[in-house]
């Protein structure tokens, strides 16, 4: 546990070593209570009561520590330095239920008080994170998909809470900052990004880092803005964080919004929106700039108010001098803040019938070829109690054999039927879940022809859930007859993506774009960058499921789309890494060539054209590292590539040449050659990295997995498949346990790879 003390500046190193206050401390420390104070002028009579407290924390006493902090108390209740004390002596430990009261008392005494704010936000986030658990353990287990999304909108609401706390605490702590506030920070942006407030997330990591010094908060955090650059399952445009922009030079207006800039970066956040409200309010020039509206964008997402964050985007696209690619970035992003990005949001019901008995429901489900059932089926990784068998129902009969295969007509999963045998207090059931409520009707009649001798009454129909109609369209589950392959699997699935979203999708009307169909908006010059945004979107979906997305460039064709616009050097400064795929001219200044690089690379980019990198990776006046990180990239990005050995070679080759460690190169060539299924080639790489890296403990540690995995992967069947890789792409994965199918929770069906319903938010 940290010993708390206060930082004397934000800009001056932070005190990490265990006792360096208790040691150091004298009358003109700062008091360890957050009131801003030194000790001499706030509690000098203290002074040796702190020594004694920080000695038992440094021994790490912390039962005698409460009980000393606790007999001081019982003289003099209400002082701020033992109740902050108290405090962290409480979270430390986990008494949770003490600690709550304790930091509500020190909040209700000292409102303003950095620490008191710190400590009753983290009470008061942990209490709301608490009754979500107990309300979700209550509920069925099929419900918990709408009670999660739920979760996520109410959780909004207490992160604004908790922001609005943090806000002040830093403000209040002026020139000190107390670490037991520092202390509180990775808790509060675990959180931020578990809710998908990621900008909020970002700007707090990228505040925390500027402070200078090192402590055991500030590393943790670092490592966690590390690993959310390169989270790969969270959309880019979400990924790259966001700054404030300047006022635009020569305006009369210029002064006062810089002033308000310049707060809004100290964390006067709420302040910062309030005074560019006032400033457009008063100055009407101010609202016909779209910077302003950036501005307030912005200030909204740190501060979770994603609903103000919208409308401030909206009038910021309202301007038509916003350049091409800024104005795309912003359209996509304004998407993926709402919970579904094409507005094409349709309900999903459950329909629930009560069966006279099971026994001849179970045969006919056997029987019937609309039906196929689903084995060893769970929810949320739980088997259901009283579930008898879990049945996937087709919008038409099963093919049994690849010759009944039609790419017009695949059989697609329209529900998940239950059958539920006699419990206690519910007679035997049939329930569908995961049904569409276009689909309802044809669900009904399919269900009452097949078992109408076993139904007792109407069925009871419920909305549960929403989903979009655009994914829901391209991930539902097909049938594919069971002999089938892996690779005859995929190539069925792309082709089924490419027919729905050519021949079917393509009508679809959007409310993204006003309730058009992308084949009627794509010919109006106004809707282009909703239109390129909405395609950015499906790319993303096609690329989380694991899509050919050969098939837009085929969509952009029938659509009659122009060329993306060319990228001018001087704009690639300012380009976002969404559209880095859009990269051609490979002879831009060396720093410019060296900033690209190191943004695809910090976002984990695999879309970076091939042309582009192996101009990068070719220009000699580049640092050394930086090229071989070029050739590294054209592997992991395009591994089925006919020149992937010859990039492996060039890389070594300036390897050797600049004296550089080839370990990664070695890894990527194993990864290549166990998917190529070259086994001398593998077996050559384990042997020469088992001699030339020793003592890279992960790597050998990677070998000796392969090598084990290596004797149960030799039949002529099958390619070797690689083990988990410690710095490079992992092999191919086992399927997975077949799972119902919930709308928020896509599973591995069985030889079918991802699939399910998806809720993007």
């Amino acid at each position: 546990m940290n010993v708390w003390r206060p930082v004397e500046s934000l800009e001056n190193n932070l005190l990490t070593c265990r006792g360096y206050f208790m040691k150091n401390m004298d009358a003109y420390s700062y008091c360890p209570g957050g009131t801003g104070k030194k000790i001499k002028f706030c509690c000098a009579n203290r002074m040796e009561d702190f020594k004694k407290i920080y000695k038992l924390l440094d021994a790490e006493q912390y039962a005698a520590c409460l009980n000393y902090i606790d007999q001081l108390l019982e003289k003099d209740a209400d002082r701020a330095c033992l109740l902050a004390l108290r405090c962290g002596v409480l979270g430390a430990s986990a008494q949770t239920e003490i600690w709550s009261e304790t930091a509500k008392r020190f909040y209700e005494l000292y409102p303003d008080n950095p620490i008191a704010l710190a400590e009753s936000a983290a009470i008061y986030l942990t209490e709301e994170q608490k009754k979500f658990v107990e309300a979700s353990r209550s509920q069925d287990v099929l419900q918990k998909a709408t009670i999660s999304q739920q979760y996520r909108e109410d959780f909004q609401n207490v992160m604004r809470e908790v922001v609005r706390r943090l806000e002040q605490a830093f403000c209040n702590s002026q020139s000190t900052l107390y670490e037991q506030v520092l202390d509180k920070m990775p808790f509060f942006v675990r959180a931020f990004l578990a809710t998908g407030l990621y900008e909020s997330a970002i700007a707090w990591m990228t505040l925390l880092l500027s402070i200078e010094g090192e402590t055991p908060q500030l590393r943790m955090v670092a490592r966690m803005l590390q690993s959310f650059y390169g989270e790969t399952t969270v959309p880019l445009c979400l990924r790259t964080g966001l700054s404030l922009k300047s006022a635009p030079s020569g305006v009369a207006w210029q002064g006062p919004f810089e002033e308000i800039r310049q707060r809004a970066l100290k964390v006067h956040w709420t302040e910062a929106v309030e005074a560019y409200e006032t400033l457009v309010a008063e100055q009407p020039e101010v609202a016909e700039n779209p910077t302003v509206w950036f501005n307030l964008a912005v200030l909204s997402e740190w501060r979770c108010d994603l609903c103000k964050a919208q409308e401030y985007w909206k009038k910021y696209l309202s301007f038509t001098e916003i350049p091409f690619y800024e104005a795309l970035e912003i359209q996509i992003r304004l998407g993926f803040l709402k919970p579904y990005p094409l507005e094409d949001a349709l309900d999903v019901c459950s329909i629930q019938y009560t069966l006279t008995e099971t026994d001849g429901v179970m045969k006919s489900l056997l029987s019937n070829l609309v039906f196929q059932q689903i084995p060893d089926p769970t929810v949320h990784g739980q088997h259901l109690e009283g579930l008898l068998a879990a049945f996937e129902l087709y919008d038409s009969p099963r093919r049994l054999s690849w010759k009944e295969m039609d790419i017009e007509n695949i059989p697609v999963v329209t529900g998940t039927v239950l059958l539920w045998g006699r419990q206690t207090d519910k007679e035997p059931r049939l329930e569908i879940i995961n049904v569409l409520q276009s689909s309802v009707a044809y669900t009904r009649e399919e269900i009452e022809a097949s078992f109408q001798d076993y139904l007792v009454g109407e069925p009871k129909i419920q909305k549960v859930n929403r989903v979009s109609v655009s994914v829901d369209s391209f991930v539902r589950r097909i049938n594919i007859p069971r002999e089938a392959t892996m690779e005859e699997i995929q190539q069925w699935r792309n082709a089924h993506f490419q027919n729905v979203l050519l021949n079917h999708w393509i009508h679809f009307p959007l409310g993204v774009l006003d309730r058009q169909s992308m084949e009627v908006a794509a010919k109006k010059p106004e809707y282009r960058i909703r239109v390129e945004a909405v395609l950015y979107f499906v790319k993303f979906i096609a690329r989380r499921e694991g899509l050919d997305r050969n098939c837009l460039n085929l969509l952009r064709e029938r659509l009659g789309l122009p060329a993306m616009p060319s990228i001018l050097e001087e704009d690639s400064w300012t380009l976002s890494p969404l559209f880095y795929d859009q990269l051609q001219s490979p002879d831009w200044a060396e720093p410019v060539l060296e900033r690209l690089l190191l943004k695809a690379t910090i976002y984990r980019l695999n879309d970076v054209p091939v042309p582009f990198l192996e101009a990068v990776a070719r220009r000699e006046g580049l640092q050394a590292s930086l090229r071989v990180e070029a050739w590294m990239m054209l592997i992991r990005m395009y591994p089925t590539s006919e020149k992937v050995d010859e990039w492996i070679q060039q890389g070594r080759v300036l390897c050797e040449k600049e004296g550089l460690d080839e370990v990664v190169l070695d890894v990527l060539e194993l990864n290549h050659a166990m998917e190529s299924g070259k086994l001398e080639t593998v077996l050559r790489l384990i042997r020469h990295i088992r001699q030339e890296h020793k003592k890279n403990t992960d790597i050998q540690q990677y070998v000796t997995q392969l090598e084990s995995s290596l004797y149960h992967l030799m039949s002529p069947e099958s390619s070797p498949v690689a083990p988990p890789m410690p710095v490079a792409a992992a092999g191919n994965a086992a399927p997975a346990t077949p799972k119902l199918w919930t709308p928020d929770a896509p599973s591995e069906n069985t030889g079918e790879g991802k699939s399910g319903l998806w809720l993007p938010d």
